[in-house]
């Protein structure tokens, strides 16, 4: 028997992302999965405190885009990166 992928459903995961709201001349925070904005921010930079805080809460990986769509940046609030610590040498 051969398997072929049309038998399987592929699933995404969701992900939030900050865009630019057009309609209400600002930015919005959206999650992939929905069809419409969760909220709507005259700032980008309200738009990304708030998807930090949505993105934190739900373990998913937030998109910042840019006024023209395209993906600026990729943020991911929950992982913390390890510090490492540099000892200064007595030269």
């Amino acid at each position: 028997m051969m398997v072929t992928l049309d038998n399987f459903e592929i699933i995404k995961s969701p992900t939030n992302h900050v865009i630019p709201a057009y309609r209400r001349d600002g930015w919005a925070v959206r999650k992939s999965t929905a069809s419409r904005n969760s909220r709507v921010f005259k700032t980008q930079e309200e738009a990304i405190a708030y998807g930090v805080m949505m993105s934190n809460a739900q373990k998913i990986p937030l998109y910042v885009h840019k006024p023209n769509g395209m993906v600026s940046r990729k943020i991911t609030p929950w992982i913390k990166m390890p510090t490492v610590k540099v000892k200064k040498s007595n030269r």
